[in-house]
């Protein structure tokens, strides 16, 4: 029980890192246009596309120390602004991942994208999506798109359970 209260709150930090970085970013730029020609499904034209980079200063253990050593020797049960724990100064800064991409693909094709891990696969959808910043070139959608992630989402629970989610079992369905 409590190796999986200790998973949780791990977990929880993780995200809540993830939450913040997300939130302290600026917003993006649409850059999604329409093809040129009603047969295209979708087009890149020499497109470089870059993920946002929260580069927060990272305080050295010995602060780090420091101020846990005041915290403990203090009598003072004060609670600091949440001003005061942010960074006084973010800076984004963009990590390009797609370099100068030509993809021309007709409606109604039907494709695979094959690569190794971090070559650029998941990259790719996102761009699609709208979801990372264009440093150049064009990324062109005609119509919509929809997303389907690739988490699973399993219950910690039977297997009967997974596939009822909270249903009542018919043997004769």
């Amino acid at each position: 029980m409590i190796r999986f209260s200790i998973r949780g709150l791990v977990e929880g930090a993780d995200s809540l890192h993830r939450i913040k970085n997300l939130l302290l970013m600026d917003e993006l730029t649409p850059y999604l246009v329409e093809p040129q020609d009603r047969s295209t499904a979708i087009a890149f034209k020499e497109a470089t596309l870059a993920w946002d980079y929260v580069d927060t200063p990272n305080k050295d253990k010995k602060k780090k120390k420091k101020k846990k050593k005041n915290i403990k020797s203090s009598n003072n049960d004060s609670i600091s602004p949440a001003a005061e724990l942010l960074p006084k100064s973010i800076e984004v800064k963009p990590q390009e991942v797609l370099h100068n991409i030509n993809i021309n693909i007709n409606k109604g094709e039907l494709i695979g994208v094959c690569g190794a891990v971090g070559s650029g696969k998941s990259s790719l959808i996102s761009a699609l999506l709208g979801h990372m910043r264009l440093q150049g070139g064009r990324v062109g959608v005609g119509g919509v798109c929809g997303y389907v992630g690739q988490q699973a989402w399993i219950l910690n629970t039977t297997f009967r359970d997974n596939i009822l989610l909270g249903e009542t079992f018919d043997a004769k369905r």
